[in-house]
């Protein structure tokens, strides 16, 4: 019971974390405020499981939690469209490059240095 307490305060402070950077982010034609939040919770989470023991009550609380209050792959998508559907395939295309293969590159040097 202990550590679905955890997912939820985790993931209250995440959504809390992404709209405050959705709020303070320059909305432009890209959506830099998603990719930022993305990448932030890729660089906590391959950081968390860079600990080998980490304490128990670790991952609810910042796997599950925080990084899934602050990840969104909703966001991601629906933004995307957006962008598709008012003409603006370029940015649809590097929105698509940046956040798939950053996200990806991202991930693989925290397990490259595991």
């Amino acid at each position: 019971m202990m550590h679905t307490f955890f997912v939820f305060a985790g993931g209250g402070m995440g959504c809390l974390l992404r709209y405050s950077l959705w709020k303070l982010m320059p909305q432009g034609t890209f959506p830099t405020a998603t990719l930022v939040a993305n990448f932030l919770a890729i660089g906590l989470m391959g950081l968390v499981l860079m600990f080998r023991q980490p304490a128990s009550w670790l991952h609810p609380l910042l796997l599950a939690g925080f990084c899934g209050g602050l990840s969104t792959f909703s966001g991601f998508s629906f933004e995307t469209a957006g962008l598709i559907r008012a003409g603006m395939l370029w940015a649809a295309a590097a929105n698509i490059l940046v956040s798939v293969l950053g996200g990806i590159c991202l991930a693989w040097l925290f397990y490259k240095n595991q």
